[in-house]
């Protein structure tokens, strides 16, 4: 019986594993103008590109955040995927990444969902079926 649940605990952290480390993106922050004043401003989504898609995945919400600020709201938005793994940059606006004094890392974190719903009070929305994140520094 012991023996039981240890292989299926061990199996599925193994499962659980595999499908987080298969599943990676990295964003291109493309063509937003430099700013090191501190004083974010409203710009275009950059280009996400997903090495694959999770199952039943129909929207991602793309959300950013300055890992060392993690009471500024820059924002995110909706994308419909359509299948596609590759998000161009445009779809949604956001507050730029400014830090104030040098380089700082941001990390953008995709929520992936069945369809488009309503956020929770700190930004992840409803239904959120497989999450991943990706992070830079900046400038």
């Amino acid at each position: 019986m012991i023996k039981n649940i240890l292989i299926f605990i061990l199996s599925n952290f193994l499962f659980k594993s595999a499908y987080s480390d298969h599943l990676k993106f990295e964003f291109i922050w493309g063509d937003i103008p430099s700013c090191t004043d501190g004083k974010s401003f409203e710009v275009k989504s950059p280009k996400f590109i997903f090495s694959s898609l999770p199952k039943d995945a129909k929207w991602v919400y793309l959300k950013i955040r300055n890992i060392g600020l993690s009471d500024f709201d820059h924002g995110g938005g909706w994308v419909e995927l359509k299948g596609k793994s590759t998000i161009e940059s445009g779809k949604f606006n956001y507050f730029s990444s400014c830090p104030k004094s040098g380089k700082e890392i941001f990390q953008w974190t995709a929520y992936f969902t069945t369809k488009k719903s309503s956020l929770l009070f700190y930004g992840q929305p409803l239904g959120v079926i497989h999450k991943v994140s990706s992070k830079k520094k900046y400038p």
